[in-house]
């Protein structure tokens, strides 16, 4: 087998996936130190690579060309805010409740209004974010239009960041899809993988630790990350694709000449398939599915038992459909 990646961690501390004793090699976006346990000894080859939503812009595709200024004015520069829900940090350990996230996202809002900057409150698509993210607006009486609250596909989160100049988020991926378009963005840090994501692009300090969200040092890092910008690493973001191409070459048993060389950079990106556009019924299924997910918690937590789903029906497999088929074909010949 072929381990691709530990992508978080077990809320016992280890790796979310294990080692089993087929696999050939790991790739990892953080916690290698705590993978290597497991694969010490084994001979399995591990490597720390960049998560894949650093290619959003290469499969997602680039950012819009920024409207023409009119005049001399500036637009005011626009930030956006990701939430997360209420009850993450308590299940990470963390003593920040759902009421210190409203004070947090409220001073940071009041802040961002003194620089005259416009701001604009997201999810990235979690049930759970979206329904603190609707109770906060309510409860502080913010316009819809300044909400992103239900993000049900690719195309709706990535069209509110890369149309930001700046991304304050408690979510990895939002972070990963900023970077992406070159957004700056700061992240919250409530367990490894914010940390370790910035570390692999070279920005360690836009990572915040939980004792550092305090609405005057956010937006601070947040106004520096802005005036430095982003240089993306090529290399770095690379690495995720350059270490699959390793290790399925060691988990088919091929020599080095055997193994094609890797794309390079530009090469890469231009044979890189374009994430389809939703479909109208793709979005439709999406939404049900989220739905579906929310009474199914809102079921459990309340101790209501779900009803069992319906049978599926028997499937029939494509050699009787062929077979029926053609008898029927050969009665209407006969």
């Amino acid at each position: 087998g072929l381990l691709l990646a530990s992508l978080g961690r077990s809320r016992r501390g280890g790796p979310a996936h294990g080692i089993g004793e087929h696999d050939r090699v790991g790739h990892v976006r953080e916690g290698l130190g705590a993978l290597q346990k497991y694969a010490d000894g084994s001979g399995i080859p591990l490597a720390h690579v960049s998560d894949p939503v650093v290619f959003a812009d290469a499969v997602c595709g680039p950012a819009p060309a920024r409207p023409a200024k009119r005049g001399k004015e500036e637009p005011p520069k626009r930030i956006a805010l990701v939430a997360a829900r209420g009850a993450l940090f308590a299940e990470n350990g963390l003593a920040f409740s759902e009421a210190d996230q409203r004070v947090l996202w409220r001073e940071v809002i009041a802040l961002l209004t003194q620089r005259g900057y416009d701001y604009r409150l997201l999810t990235t698509g979690h049930v759970g974010d979206e329904a603190f993210l609707d109770a906060f607006i309510r409860a502080e009486g913010i316009p819809l239009g300044k909400a992103a609250v239900a993000v049900n596909t690719p195309e709706e989160l990535v069209g509110e960041l890369r149309s930001a100049d700046g991304v304050i988020a408690f979510r990895l991926h939002a972070a990963a899809a900023s970077y992406a378009y070159a957004v700056p963005a700061v992240g919250l840090s409530w367990d490894t993988t914010i940390p370790h994501f910035y570390e692999s692009i070279g920005y360690p300090h836009r990572a915040l630790a939980p004792a550092r969200w305090r609405a005057a040092e956010v937006v601070a890092a947040l106004d520096a990350a802005m005036e430095d910008g982003v240089a993306k690493d090529e290399t770095a973001i690379k690495s995720v694709y350059d270490a699959l191409v390793a290790g399925l070459a060691s988990a088919l048993d091929r020599t080095p000449d055997q193994t094609p060389e890797p794309y390079a950079s530009a090469q890469l990106r231009e044979r890189m398939a374009a994430q389809p556009a939703t479909t109208p019924g793709q979005y439709r299924d999406k939404a049900r599915a989220k739905l579906r997910r929310a009474y199914e918690a809102l079921n459990a937590a309340t101790g209501r038992a779900a009803a069992p789903p319906p049978a599926a029906p028997a499937r029939v497999s494509l050699w009787t459909r062929a077979t029926r088929k053609a008898k029927r074909l050969l009665r209407r010949g006969r």
